[in-house]
């Protein structure tokens, strides 16, 4: 599906308007990208201008733990993520080489990569960024933003778990934030050993600013199929979120959860 890009260039007073395609979004809507300004023309020379996706949510897994994982790696002892897992992340972040504002106004860029806490226009942190990343570049920040929240998981299961139900939680954990997981009846349930019963309430989650998103039933519904050993590649080797729906997950069991609140 091509999605849209609405770019709103203010130069001199004139507005130019044109049509894109971008990557998926996380709400299953057409994204809506304006641009914005960050410095004030000199000189007769064009600012910078920064895209604005209203559409993706910051993850608040890096939210939470911005500027906190520093010096963690996975040689000390943070748990691996199986390929799929770093698939499924990648997949409902969505790719975008270049920095941009997110919906909130945080900079942004890659897969979901927080820049700063603050507008690309005003942030001093977006030097090394300017040009933009390669994919391979951009890979590498995705997993090296996943390692505070493995650790985060670790800490927080008590019973063993497979590789596939570590990294259903881990990517769960990115999306709504490693303390809302903490305080949530799936963990609970799956410390108390009923994993079958805390595999059910992935779905629960499914909603955020008290709007019940398509892309979050289906990163449940993929969470879900991952945590249950039932996800798996397509005939081509590729992730696939309809795999999520063909596997088949279990209806989730409770009232529906904002991401952004919690329980």
């Amino acid at each position: 599906m091509l999605n849209k890009f609405l770019w709103i260039v203010m130069l001199a007073g004139i507005t130019a308007c044109a049509s894109e395609p971008v990557g998926a979004t996380e709400d299953g809507q057409e994204t809506e990208i304006v641009s914005s300004t960050s410095t004030e023309m000199e000189g007769g020379v064009a600012a910078t201008s920064y895209l604005t996706d209203l559409t993706h949510r910051p993850a608040q897994g890096l939210v939470e733990q911005f500027g906190t994982s520093a010096g963690i790696t996975e040689e000390t002892g943070v748990r691996p993520l199986l390929p799929i897992a770093l698939d499924l992340i990648k997949d409902f972040e969505g790719w975008v080489a270049k920095p941009y504002n997110d919906a909130v106004g945080y900079c942004t860029i890659g897969y979901g990569h927080l820049i700063d806490l603050a507008s690309c226009a005003v942030t001093n942190k977006i030097g090394p960024f300017l040009d933009g990343l390669t994919y391979e570049a951009g890979l590498e920040l995705l997993r090296e933003d996943t390692i505070g929240i493995r650790q985060s998981v670790q800490e927080m299961v008590k019973v063993e778990t497979t590789p596939e139900q570590f990294g259903a939680l881990t990517s769960f954990a990115f999306n709504v934030g490693p303390s809302k997981l903490r305080r949530s009846t799936l963990l609970r349930l799956l410390n108390e050993g009923y994993p079958d019963l805390a595999a059910k309430q992935f779905g629960r989650w499914t909603y955020a600013g008290g709007v019940e998103l398509p892309g979050l039933i289906t990163r449940r519904s993929c969470e879900s199929a991952l945590f249950t050993g039932a996800l798996q590649y397509d005939a081509q080797g590729q992730f696939s979120r309809s795999q999520c729906v063909a596997a088949g997950v279990a209806a989730s069991v409770g009232e529906a959860i904002d991401i952004e609140v919690g329980e």
